[in-house]
């Protein structure tokens, strides 16, 4: 709502009156159409984001204007916007009331007043009360109201200097502990809007892992790690682990560890049994194709008694342990075995055979694993969280950052992950008792240009009535704005604005060098309309262009 009193389903008219922000002048002829529109209502987030009281007062600004909501305790609402343009003030406010259940939150704007300082207001109620409904979600001092899927973002307090955002780690409920029976386990968003990716076999999640869509059934020993994803950022992994009591690992303490055979052929293999009931098995074949020379299968592990359960749900062959291509012929499966642990010795009786395994540690490995860096490199436009491990139990990795060939002088991994905020190659090798492994490197490349977006190029337009209107945004950062309608009553037919404009994820900046009128759209005349810069977020969805300006207003224009 653009804070002036317009009747719902009023006639459009574009009035563009001076002191108002370029978004909002251009909103005008559209909001007569907008004000008496239900605004989608979203309702819960299934990402299950977790909302506290909206309570207090908020804000945020931006150049040229400062929005600030009173949310009562009372059910009572205001949004007071305060607009500087050309050195003139203006304030409108917006009155009502409000409710919420759960994240959702629902608004009704029932009065509209004015003022040129902020004190002194005059307005009336409106004819209708306009209905807003949308989600929200605080956390800590800043407060997130998505309405139709557009985000905005205010601070707590008057000061209006929102946050940039930092991504968070999601809350996963219950967070972990030993249980006698399964359990319904929940993850919620800390940010808004983030959808939440995760994995249950011990693995780090990405963009490409499981998106949560509601509450996940535990009923054995699992880890479970999310992380929050918005806008291609990601946030920290959260990790909890529920050992189910009977379906778990449970008991078997004995069995977590690295464990090694290696056979009259030169080939060792690896059970690696983790105490959150995730397993890594890697085979070393030297005498294998180079295409398969290294094979890794994950899944988990539970014991009953001395009953070994094994559930194989991925494998991946690989030639350098760094690049590794899923199996195409695996099918998950579950193994049993009898086990026995004497000392440092494991054996494994599959029935037709038994397999005898030393804990690694006890006998030092025949070879060090090299490192597995996941990702595993590539080209991204955001800093990057990089997980280097080694699958030799005790195995230390060291790395470098400047092309150079690591050894055990080279840097420590010590956190096990490293951010890659620049382009840069890591090379990490891991060491054990003195033997080292081979190299494992991954190139980064991390893109932050500023040009404008590619989706953004081009013409869009939109129309109400006799009102016509074209936004042109070019390649090299310039845009033009052809607005016209016969019918207004400005004293001119057409207005042509021009400048530039920057894009950042999806804020829109974009700043007026030239504002020009004209009665048949090919004779033009230099206005003293004042300029300024003006923010919006924007979002593409095939032919449509979304624009939501910094007090909520959405226009929306169809590819030309």
């Amino acid at each position: 709502m653009l804070g002036v009193a317009v009747a719902p389903n009023s006639p459009s008219k574009a009035s563009l009156p001076v002191k108002k922000s370029l978004f909002a002048i251009l909103a005008i002829a559209l909001v007569g159409l907008l004000a008496g529109c239900d605004s989608n209502p979203s309702g819960s987030d299934p990402q299950g984001s977790v909302a506290s009281s909206p309570v207090g007062t908020w804000s945020q600004s931006d150049a040229s204007s400062k929005t600030i909501l009173t949310i009562g305790s009372d059910g009572s609402y205001s949004k007071v916007v305060s607009t500087t343009m050309g050195g003139a003030s203006s304030y409108q406010k917006m009155s009502g009331t409000w409710t919420a259940h759960g994240d959702s939150l629902d608004v009704r704007l029932t009065r509209s007043e004015a003022s040129i300082d902020g004190s002194k207001w005059t307005g009336a109620d409106l004819p209708a009360p306009i209905a807003t409904t949308g989600s929200f979600l605080v956390n800590g001092k800043v407060l997130s109201i998505t309405i139709a899927g557009v985000e905005t973002r205010y601070v707590q307090g008057s000061g209006g200097v929102v946050p940039e955002e930092a991504m968070e780690a999601p809350a996963i409920s219950p967070a972990g502990g030993s249980f006698a029976s399964a359990q319904t386990v929940a993850i919620a968003a800390l940010n808004a809007g983030a959808e939440i990716r995760y994995t249950l076999d011990g693995s780090t999640p990405s963009a490409n892992s499981s998106l949560y869509s509601g509450s996940l059934q535990v009923s054995a020993t699992t880890t479970v790690k999310a992380v929050a994803i918005k806008n291609g950022k990601s946030g920290p992994v959260a990790s909890a682990t529920f050992i189910i009591q009977g379906g778990g690992n449970s008991g078997s303490t004995e069995l977590v560890g690295s464990w090694v055979n290696s056979d009259a052929d030169g080939a060792t293999t690896t059970f690696a049994f983790g105490a959150d009931g995730g397993l890594t098995i890697l085979v070393i074949d030297p005498n294998a194709p180079d295409a398969y020379r290294y094979d890794r299968t994950t899944g988990t592990w539970s014991t009953s008694e001395t009953k070994l359960t094994v559930k194989l749900a991925k494998e991946e062959n690989s030639s350098d342990m760094s690049n590794w291509t899923a199996s195409g012929d695996f099918a998950a499966s579950t193994e049993n075995a009898t086990f026995t642990v004497s000392g440092s010795k494991l054996t494994l009786d599959y029935g037709s055979e038994a397999i005898v395994y030393v804990k690694a540690g006890g006998t030092t490995p025949a070879t060090v694993s090299a490192p597995i860096i996941t990702p595993d490199g590539g080209s991204y436009t955001t800093a990057q969280t990089v997980a280097i491990v080694s699958a030799t139990a005790g195995a230390s990795v060291y790395y470098t950052l400047d092309g150079s060939t690591p050894t055990k002088n080279s840097t420590p991994l010590t956190s096990g992950t490293l951010t890659v905020s620049s382009s840069e190659t890591i090379k990490a090798i891991a060491i054990l008792e003195g033997k080292s492994s081979t190299v494992t490197s991954a190139t980064f490349t991390i893109q932050t240009s500023s040009s404008p977006a590619d989706a953004l190029v081009g013409s869009w337009g939109v129309s109400a009535g006799s009102y016509q209107e074209t936004d042109k945004f070019n390649a090299d950062g310039t845009f033009t704005i052809i607005v016209s309608d016969p019918s207004a009553s400005q004293g001119f037919s057409y207005l042509r604005i021009s400048g530039t404009y920057t894009v950042t994820g999806n804020k829109l900046v974009r700043t007026l060098s030239k504002w020009e009128t004209s009665d048949d759209g090919s004779s033009w005349t230099s206005s003293n309309i004042p300029g300024s810069d003006d923010s919006a977020t924007w979002s593409v969805s095939g032919t449509k262009l979304k624009l939501v300006d910094s007090e909520g207003n959405v226009s929306e224009y169809t590819k030309r």
